[in-house]
């Protein structure tokens, strides 16, 4: 609150190519965050989960797309740089090198779903990678199934003294 936005945190998920091209866009579904207590001791009850499924829709998919040392493309992190600039009030602007890759529709279907593997309730959507303008889905073609990171927009938290974790009451997803 202290500095007028949410807190936003990261959480991993996977994307897999589901189809063929549909007009230069490649088909995927996101395995995005789970309800209940997370890795990071955080927790996401079925009812909040539920209540940020809408805001899924018509976000960008960002990636940083970098060349490996075999000559292989793949993704990597949130990669950004720190830039001068004497119009911020640090003189320090924070640019995100990471571009749009493809795109989670309005229609992305976002629900919850059981993955009896992992034994957990996840969130799925189905997304859309661009065919032209990078690698991405040549990248994800390859590996058939590629770990991705989901911001999430903290906006309500409580901790839970008696168990030792974070309660996340509202959130939306970035």
């Amino acid at each position: 609150n202290e500095a007028g936005g949410p807190i936003v945190v990261q959480t991993p998920g996977i994307f897999e190519a589901t189809d063929s091209s549909k007009n230069g866009l490649l088909p995927v579904k996101l395995q995005a965050c789970h309800t209940g207590l997370n890795r990071n001791n955080s927790s996401i009850s079925t009812e909040t989960m539920n209540a940020a499924l809408p805001s899924f829709s018509n976000r960008p998919i960002l990636g940083y797309i970098h060349q490996l040392e075999d000559g292989t493309w793949d993704f990597y992190s949130h990669n950004m740089e720190f830039v001068e600039d004497e119009n911020e009030e640090d003189g320090v602007r924070l640019d995100y090198l990471e571009t749009p890759v493809g795109i989670v529709p309005e229609s992305c279907n976002a629900h919850l779903s059981y993955d009896e593997s992992k034994e957990k309730t996840y969130v799925e959507v189905d997304a859309y990678i661009f065919e032209e303008y990078s690698k991405a889905a040549d990248i994800i073609r390859e590996k058939g199934v590629s770990k991705v990171s989901v911001e999430i927009a903290i906006e309500d938290m409580s901790f839970n003294a008696k168990e030792g974790y974070l309660n996340i009451n509202s959130f939306y997803f970035m």
